[in-house]
């Protein structure tokens, strides 16, 4: 209900004028979804550079020296927590007039455990909800209008559009999923976490704490997902999917791609909540 006003609210704002390419805000995030949010908020006032690439793993990705000294360079940075976040940050010169405001987005948000677990033992996959997205929309709204006061109400008006919409995307995902027998689905690297919690979902992982399954544990899965009634394993483009095909040899199924890393993030969760919903037919 607080979300729901505050969109109202910021909605009522006046409209973004274009920028100078002077006044544009330099902007790094660690992953492409953040970029979205992130564009979306910022509009014309923001130039946003993404670290972790398409096919890379967040979890393990180093920055190149290029991108350290971009980043020494932008105005501010937004991660989620990622665990290399911290080591990035220490390969920036030390020097305070060449260091970004450094905003970690996943500060204050739900936690999603459960069947969530990953290398280190937290799952950073915060993103990956869309109530969690609304508020990271927010502290977004609130980091630019620290760089920039006087377009605050501009950076806040555009949150309130993106928490309008991340409101009917959450609509949409649940009337999709309701529609569905679906309840469980099985993944071979645990992203999906935050969003299965919020869907009344459970996610079953063949990966845990960054590491393959022994044949006991192997074993087990397999008798889990035949007692759930589960065919298809979900991948994603990042982790290599040749025990995820054997797995859903063995289910009788096969395996299809969710990207937890795509960039469009509305257009994203709406198609994986249909392929959720799908793979139980």
């Amino acid at each position: 209900m607080r979300l729901a006003c505050l969109a109202c609210l910021f909605m009522v704002c006046p409209s973004a004028s274009p920028a100078t390419a002077d006044d544009v805000l330099r902007v790094y995030v660690a992953i492409k979804p953040l970029q979205f949010l992130v564009e979306r908020v910022g509009g014309r006032e923001v130039t946003v550079k993404t670290l972790v690439q398409p096919g890379q793993e967040p979890e393990t990705y180093e920055p190149t020296a290029r991108q350290v000294a971009g980043l020494s360079d932008a105005g501010v940075f937004f991660g989620v927590g990622l665990p290399l976040e911290a080591v990035w940050r220490r390969q920036l010169p030390k020097g305070s007039d060449r260091r970004p405001l450094w905003v970690d987005l996943s500060q204050g948000l739900t936690s999603g455990e459960g069947d969530s677990r990953v290398a280190g033992g937290r799952d950073p996959h915060v993103w990956l909800s869309p109530a969690n997205a609304q508020r990271m929309a927010a502290a977004i709204a609130d980091a630019l209008a620290q760089m920039s006061p006087d377009r605050a109400h501009r950076f806040r008006a555009n949150a309130g559009k993106l928490v309008a919409d991340l409101q009917t995307l959450d609509h949409e995902i649940t009337e999709i999923l309701k529609r569905s027998t679906v309840r469980s689905f099985m993944v071979f690297h645990p992203a999906w976490g935050y969003f299965a919690r919020e869907y009344g979902l459970r996610q079953i992982a063949i990966e845990s704490e960054g590491k393959e399954p022994g044949p006991k544990a192997l074993t087990q899965i397999i008798n889990r997902a035949r007692e759930e009634g589960i065919h298809t394993v979900f991948v994603d483009p990042s982790h290599s999917d040749r025990l995820a095909a054997t797995m859903a040899a063995a289910l009788g199924g096969g395996t299809r791609v969710l990207d937890p890393l795509a960039y469009d993030y509305i257009h994203n969760l709406r198609d994986v909540a249909r392929a959720i919903a799908d793979s139980g037919s």
